[in-house]
């Protein structure tokens, strides 16, 4: 009857200690996170609002104020990241990369405003949002095929 109980501790024992040891890493994990990292997890989070938002016109009429609002983000978060891009050159695909980050930093903040300025007028025509986007989606495609490194595994 004893061995029952000894048995119940010992995997409740090994099932907290489990939890605590992937708490633990996960806690660790989001302390090595750059800010720009950081930073570029909120872009992405507004550039999926814009995405969604901008599929066609009918969601795009009910999303028009949550994606003026995103962009609006996008500009704020596009002008704290460029100042951070060193913690990226030292792995970047290209030479020099100071100049090169900081001309597709520039080419982001650039559409990112034109997309936001575009927007700020209530009832902007879907037809131009839908480029204008496009523009912000290619400077970030542009960069990240140069600066974007992957971990491995």
């Amino acid at each position: 009857m004893n061995r029952k109980w000894v048995v119940v501790a010992a995997a409740a024992g090994a099932f907290i200690m489990g939890t605590v040891s992937v708490t633990l890493s996960v806690a660790q994990e989001k302390k090595k996170e750059s800010k720009l990292h950081r930073i570029m997890e909120k872009v992405n989070r507004n550039n999926s609002v814009i995405q969604k938002g901008t599929r066609n016109a009918v969601f795009y009429k009910k999303a028009e104020r949550d994606i003026a609002k995103s962009a609006k983000e996008m500009v704020k978060l596009a002008k704290e990241a460029k100042p951070l891009g060193k913690d990226s050159l030292e792995k970047a695909k290209v030479a020099n990369p100071q100049k090169v980050w900081d001309d597709y930093s520039d080419a982001f903040i650039k559409s990112a405003e034109e997309l936001e300025q575009l927007l700020s007028k209530v009832g902007a025509p879907y037809d131009k949002v839908k480029p204008a986007f496009g523009a912000v989606k290619k400077s970030c495609a542009d960069c990240h095929k140069d600066f974007r490194v992957e971990d491995e595994f």
